[in-house]
C-alpha cells in the first residue's frame, strides 16, 4: 500500500504547469515587494532621524502661520515667560473682583484644609506654587479674610506689583552673590 503511494505518476499533481509559472511570477512580485517595503521603511527610518537631529525647525500654528523654533533644555524658560507668568500669578493672588474668573457669577469662594475660604482667583494661584507652599499660603490668607465676605458683593480689588528686571551676575565658581532686588 504504501509502494503505491510513493509510486504514483506525477500526473496526478494538482497544480499544472500554467498555474506553477502563475505561482511563481506571483512569488516573485511578492519578494520584489517585500524588498521595495524593506527600503522604503530603511529610508523613512533613517530621515526620521535626520530631522530629529536638527536644532531649528518649523512649527505652523493654528491660523497657518508657521514660526522656527528651537531645541532648548526642557527646564529653560525665557525672560519674558518668567515675567508673564510672575505677573499673571501675581494679579491672580492679590486681586479680586467678587466674581468667578471668567464669568459674571459670584464668587463664593473656595474652602482649604482648614476648612476656611479664599477667593477663587487665590486658589487659582496657588495651583502655580509648590503644593507645600500653596497650602501655607491658603492657610495664612484665610487668616486675613473676614468672615462672611463671600455672602455680598464687593467693589474691584486690584493691587499690582512693578517688576525691574535685574542683569544676570556673573560670579566666580564657588562664590555666592546675593542679587539685589528692585521694586519700583
Amino acid at each position: 500500500m504504501l509502494g503505491n503511494l510513493f509510486n504514483r505518476k506525477k500526473s496526478n499533481n494538482f497544480i499544472g504547469t500554467d498555474e506553477r509559472e502563475k505561482i511563481t511570477i506571483g512569488q516573485l512580485a511578492l519578494a520584489v515587494c517585500f524588498i521595495l517595503l524593506s527600503f522604503s521603511s530603511c529610508t523613512t527610518a533613517l530621515n526620521n532621524r535626520a530631522l530629529s537631529s536638527r536644532q531649528v525647525t518649523n512649527v505652523q500654528l493654528l491660523d497657518g502661520t508657521n514660526l522656527q523654533v528651537q531645541r532648548e533644555d526642557p527646564l529653560f524658560r525665557s525672560d519674558e515667560t518668567l515675567t508673564k507668568f510672575t505677573k499673571e500669578w501675581y494679579s491672580l493672588m492679590f486681586s479680586w473682583d467678587g466674581k468667578i474668573p471668567g464669568t459674571s457669577n459670584l464668587d463664593k469662594g473656595v474652602k482649604t484644609n482648614n476648612k476656611k475660604q479664599v477667593p477663587a482667583t487665590a486658589w487659582l494661584a496657588s495651583l502655580m506654587m509648590t503644593p507645600k507652599f500653596a497650602q501655607g499660603y491658603l492657610d495664612k490668607l484665610t487668616e486675613f479674610i473676614p468672615e462672611g465676605v463671600f455672602q455680598e458683593e464687593l467693589p474691584v480689588v486690584q493691587l499690582f506689583a512693578i517688576f525691574h528686571h535685574q542683569k544676570k551676575l556673573e560670579m566666580e565658581s564657588g562664590k555666592s552673590m546675593p542679587l539685589p532686588i528692585k521694586l519700583g
